[in-house]
């Protein structure tokens, strides 16, 4: 016969005296889910006061004997016992409203299981107030503490939470005891306020503070590092000024060193808590904490983290699926640079002379850090030196940073306030392959024939070719070098690079109908990459050191191109017909393995070795203009 048909039957009364003689909840829910009839015959109440019986019976049972049998109406999937949920969990998680949940508030409370409002039940079901917190059942949490529910759960132990480095710090006579005591880290899923703070319910946070919660520092911390800025601040506003500091002071000093705070507004109040309340005794007395120390070295990391992301730009441009990628860091770190670069300049302490030297140095690193570099200089020169000789020579460190590490707007904006170049400068702009900046160093006056002080090659184009920097070289035979000086070992090691790593580009190119005239040199193509602008111009390069038939003249003297791998065993050269062979055709004087310096060819005294003749990515096309 149809379950649903006999309830629909049964009396009132009958339904309800079925209901009170099931054992768990879990049979009353079922028994009354059966038909509307059913629900409407128990009723919220009759299920609640059952589960806390029920509740109440198993907690003492698994408490007095641990070895005690599976209960007949525990759930048992494979070796895990799985016991009923309170219903007061469920009733939560389910979004019941707060007079139903009140009255089951009230039936544990007063009638059968009070325990289980604290959470102190056996099984591993978390507290009623953690888990109105973690839902942000604000009226929930409301309701429990005004039966008495306490915020910080029962077992809610506390454990050292300061990293070893730092314990001294915070633990040594001149800490206040409460400071001291209170510098630990409670457990955050026995926490409703840590877990109000995960779960972004400030309405929660707000209310247990108002309502007296007890004060610990990991508080403060849990607050700043799911970014709850609103709590944060009423957190700080309550403490007196000393406690205050430190707390500010301990939170500043993990958050750094853990890189765990979601939303860097928080570092504001912190910072503003951390100020030095009393002046050192000792003119020379360093402060307990360098705020400036601390947010300057903060920046350095991002300005590093965008420098790092430039350079893998130039290498992937290519990977339409990386560059996406590449430029949403880009933007979202020089948001969050130029926000605490923004703090850095408010603090007290940043107007002592010198106290930006470290922050100028990161930023002339890259050229979306621009925009710093101008505010140190033009701004607050007296962040970068208190005398005008020693900011010359900041500001002629941060144009050599900047040229080494091809920041061209950085080296433009630099020159026109007033720096010099020199041929050590050329140098550098040649090592990095960046023709602009090539460009704006020899219109700046430094000739083309200068010296390379302690190269191999000291003239700027030799040197340009020893390195493969072509974009360079370019450059410098618009302005005019000679190339009837190539030395003959340059020559070898020119028409080696073409058989191994331009021979195959140039043919796809199709160069070989270009007229060999040094005015196509005049021409710039900004575009990376081996475009054919860049191809015929090294095709005509190629003709006037080497000669028209370079191409006939790799072929007959390095053989036919098989790979352009290299043994990595051995360190040889693999493409080559015979490889002992060719080290005798490589030049008149022949060449031999030189293990003084690692595995590779030395070609006449011109050492190439396996990482100067691969070399990463960027240094064997064209880069980013």
């Amino acid at each position: 016969m149809d379950e649903t048909k006999v309830a629909a039957t049964m009396p009132v009364e009958l339904i309800q005296e079925i209901g009170s003689n099931l054992d768990t909840p879990g049979q009353l829910l079922r028994f009354a889910s059966i038909c509307k009839r059913n629900l409407a015959a128990i009723g919220p109440k009759q299920i609640f006061q059952i589960d806390a019986v029920y509740q109440r019976e198993l907690d003492h049972r698994l408490r007095s004997n641990r070895n005690l049998q599976l209960d007949p109406w525990s759930e048992r999937r494979g070796n895990l016992v799985r016991y009923p949920k309170p219903s007061i969990l469920w009733a939560i998680e389910t979004n019941k409203d707060v007079e139903t949940i009140k009255k089951c508030i009230d039936i544990y409370l007063h009638e059968e299981f009070p325990r289980g409002l604290e959470g102190i039940w056996y099984t591993s079901y978390p507290p009623p107030m953690c888990r109105a917190a973690e839902r942000g059942r604000l009226d929930v949490v409301q309701a429990l503490f005004q039966s008495g529910v306490s915020f910080r759960n029962w077992y809610n132990i506390k454990y050292s939470w300061l990293p070893w480095s730092l314990l001294p710090a915070f633990f040594g006579q001149h800490r206040p005891p409460h400071i001291s005591l209170g510098s630990f880290l409670s457990a955050e899923s026995g926490d409703a306020f840590k877990l109000a703070c995960k779960n972004g319910h400030e309405d929660i946070t707000r209310f247990m503070i108002r309502n007296g919660l007890e004060f610990r520092i990991d508080d403060v911390f849990f607050a700043a590092k799911e970014g709850c800025l609103p709590t944060l601040q009423i957190l700080l506003e309550s403490l007196e000024p000393d406690p205050r500091q430190l707390a500010a002071e301990a939170v500043l000093r993990v958050i750094r060193e853990y890189h765990c705070a979601r939303n860097i507004e928080v570092y504001k109040p912190l910072l503003a808590a951390a100020a030095p309340i009393q002046p050192p005794l000792y003119p020379n007395e360093p402060p307990s904490f360098d705020r400036v120390e601390w947010l300057g070295s903060l920046i350095i990391e991002l300005i590093n983290n965008l420098y790092a992301y430039r350079r893998e730009e130039e290498k992937d441009w290519q990977d339409e699926r990386k560059v996406p990628r590449y430029k949403f860091k880009l933007t979202q770190d020089y948001d969050e640079t130029m926000y605490l670069f923004n703090l850095f300049v408010q603090l007290d302490e940043f107007n002592s002379p010198g106290s930006a030297t470290k922050v100028a140095r990161a930023a002339a690193q890259v050229d979306t850090a621009l925009e710093i570099i101008q505010a140190l200089v033009e701004q607050y020169p007296l962040s970068i030196g208190k005398l005008k000789r020693v900011r010359q020579t900041v500001l002629d460190e941060l144009l050599l940073i900047s040229v080494s590490c091809g920041s061209k707007d950085i080296v433009q904006y630099l020159h026109s306030f007033g720096c010099s170049f020199s041929s050590y400068h050329l140098e550098e702009a040649i090592m990095v392959d960046k023709s602009k900046m090539v460009d704006l160093i020899l219109s700046s006056g430094i000739p083309v024939t200068s010296t390379i002080k302690g190269a191999e090659y000291e003239t700027p184009l030799h040197f340009a070719l020893n390195r493969w920097k072509y974009a360079s070289a370019f450059r410098l035979i618009d302005r005019g070098a000679n190339l009837d000086d190539v030395p003959e070992q340059l020559k070898d090691l020119l028409l080696l690079r073409f058989h191994h790593h331009e021979r195959e580009k140039l043919k796809s190119w199709r160069v070989g109908g270009v007229v060999m005239d040094r005015k196509i040199f005049l021409k710039r193509d900004e575009s990376p990459g081996y475009t054919n602008l860049y191809c015929e111009q090294l095709h005509v390069m190629y003709s006037l050191i080497l000669g028209k038939s370079y191409a006939e003249e790799a072929t007959k003297r390095f053989g036919k191109l098989i790979n352009t791998d290299m043994n990595s065993r051995t360190g040889r050269l693999v493409g080559l017909a015979d490889p002992d062979k060719w080290t005798l055709l490589a030049s008149p004087a022949g060449a031999k393995i030189d293990h003084g310096v690692g595995y590779g060819w030395v070609i006449n005294n011109a050492v190439l070795t396996s990482s100067e003749f691969r070399g990463p990515a960027y240094d064997f096309r064209p880069p980013i203009h």
